[in-house]
């Protein structure tokens, strides 16, 4: 791991990141068949217009909303454009609980895909401030979910 980069903080937001998976687990979600990557890399747009998805290797049952913020946090997008991508996901304003999960899922998906890099890093590949940007991203929205009454990290239902 001579190439990660090493965060002083990793084991508070570890903690953190546990309490997010068990308010996931209180959420009644409606799973669907999901992407997994949804990413625009993942989606070919043909010359007639038309696009087709590809790369379903890690597709499965979950919520859609997932696949929303994957989308947007491979994109970089920041808050107001991740915002504006439930919105027209869903074709109207997201409830509370809509938004709590996709902040969730912005988080969680931050955590996974700075963990990721780091292990790839360590094995020589090059992410520049790719893993800075997806741990911001775990930190950011679990304060942004906390402050604004989101998600109680006591475990009590926000």
């Amino acid at each position: 791991d001579i190439n990660a980069i090493r965060f002083s903080d990793v084991d508070q937001v570890r903690e953190k990141l546990d309490k997010l998976l068990r308010f996931r687990e209180q959420l009644a979600i409606p799973e669907i068949l999901c992407h997994g990557d949804f990413a625009h890399t993942n989606v070919l747009l043909l010359p007639d217009g038309s696009s087709k998805i590809i790369d379903w290797e890690y597709s499965g049952m979950s919520d859609p909303i997932m696949d929303v913020s994957m989308y947007a946090i491979y994109a970089e997008f920041d808050r107001e454009r991740i915002d504006l991508s439930l919105d027209l996901y869903l074709q109207r304003q997201p409830s509370s609980n809509e938004t709590a999960r996709l902040y969730l899922y912005v988080a969680l998906g931050g955590f996974l895909w700075s963990m990721w890099s780091q292990y790839k890093q360590g094995l020589g590949q090059e992410f520049g401030e790719y893993p800075l940007k997806m741990y911001r991203y775990m930190k950011d929205f679990y304060r942004i979910m906390v402050d604004e009454g989101l998600f109680s990290p006591e475990g009590k239902e926000a």
